[in-house]
């Protein structure tokens, strides 16, 4: 049987995702929501049990039909995980009836969200980005084939890559969410003369939201999107039900000192020089906002390095710093502290960007907020934790669900 009469055949077939030494022969692609499969079905083996009394046989790029009901086999989503093993490639499973994945070893996953490509492809781009013109320029972002509940909003120097580990989790609750690229970043447009500042930002969103038809709902900010997430909840109040801030900016605490210095005229013939190389300062910002130093790995700086590729890429990036203003939010903090809605204020620990008080004062300044601390963690938690941070997202979002 070919993969395409499997695919064809059943609503959703089960794959088992790679081991460290997966054939490059099997080639998956996640394209709008649709999984295309080429190359051999290896005869299944390795049995792995799902729960409920069915055993299910599974071996490495194996496609196999499963005997499960379709509610049964939904039923035993635990999480989504992105693993990456190996330089050269790359792969995103959703687990069935395993709690944890065994080390080396395989999982069950849904034909709908396994992905295996080459690194090359190793970004957002593995999902295909959709685009809309807001006043005459594109914005970027990634969404659900339905509607979605939450809206994940990024920072400086990132884009909605950042998010690639903690939305699967949020899917398999029940959150699907749209990621944005702001202006400026990203595969969005990165226009001349524009203001790029979190004010502007936050209308270009709100704009970009009623468009999509966006009722209300979520909306998880870090960094700088943080501080987009406060103005569009204080603008816009019947786009946001409640916020999330991860490590955000807050009051006069942006931007920090190394952002702050780019607007020194010095720094355009720097960054315009054609072997000026933007990865060694990006891979000593992460290094730096990241206590787990191992997720640093030369395709993590290629991501975020990417959107500012060559001197017009580098120059972009410089456009973007320089529109950061303190003002812009330090000037409503009054109108945040004041927002009705349920907020909840996540922090790695060990942030050396965004000072841990300027969390606990806002949460404590809010009339509905609370302070999340996720210790052995710094600035970049989507990266660092996401784990645990998309696990925070979740209970948050159930708790205050009806509200």
């Amino acid at each position: 049987m070919s993969s395409s009469e499997v695919f064809n055949r059943v609503q959703l077939p089960l794959l088992l995702s790679w081991l460290p030494t997966q054939p490059r022969g099997v080639s998956l692609t996640f394209r709008s929501h649709r999984t295309l499969c080429c190359g051999p079905v290896p005869r299944p083996r390795q049995d792995r049990r799902m729960g409920s009394g069915t055993s299910v046989n599974l071996r490495a790029g194996a496609l196999w039909e499963c005997p499960c009901s379709l509610s049964a086999i939904c039923s035993q989503i635990t999480s989504v995980l992105w693993s990456k093993r190996r330089w050269d490639a790359c792969v995103c499973v959703v687990v069935l009836g395993l709690r944890q994945p065994t080390s080396g070893g395989a999982f069950v996953c849904g034909a709908f969200s396994l992905v295996v490509t080459d690194l090359a492809c190793m970004d957002t781009e593995l999902m295909e980005a959709s685009f809309l013109e807001v006043n005459g320029n594109r914005l970027a972002f990634v969404a659900p084939t339905g509607d979605a509940s939450v809206v994940l909003i990024h920072g400086i120097p990132t884009h909605s890559y950042l998010w690639r580990h903690v939305t699967p989790t949020l899917v398999a609750a029940g959150l699907p969410a749209i990621a944005v690229d702001l202006l400026g970043y990203g595969r969005s447009d990165k226009p001349v003369g524009v203001d790029l500042g979190i004010a502007a930002q936050a209308r270009t969103l709100a704009t970009a939201l009623r468009l999509m038809n966006w009722r209300s709902g979520l909306i998880v900010g870090h960094d700088i999107g943080g501080g987009v997430a406060q103005l569009l909840a204080v603008a816009h109040p019947d786009l946001v039900r409640g916020l999330v801030l991860v490590d955000t900016i807050a009051y006069d605490s942006f931007p920090e000192p190394g952002i702050a210095r780019l607007k020194e005229p010095v720094w355009d013939s720097i960054l315009g020089a054609p072997d000026f190389d933007l990865s060694k300062g990006l891979t000593k910002g992460f290094m730096r906002g990241m206590v787990n130093s191992e997720r640093v790995t030369p395709e993590l700086i290629a991501a975020y390095e990417r959107p500012f590729q060559g001197v017009e890429g580098r120059l972009a990036y410089l456009r973007a710093a320089r529109a950061l203003r303190t003002d812009e939010l330090a000037s409503q903090m009054e109108a945040v502290e004041h927002l009705e809605i349920p907020a909840l204020i996540v922090w790695g620990s060990e942030d050396p960007f965004q000072p841990r008080r300027y969390g606990e004062r806002l949460a404590k300044a809010m009339r509905n907020a609370r302070f999340d601390l996720i210790t052995g963690a710094s600035h970049f938690l989507p990266e660092d934790a996401p784990e645990l941070l998309a696990q925070r997202i979740v209970n948050f979002a159930k708790t205050h669900r009806n509200q």
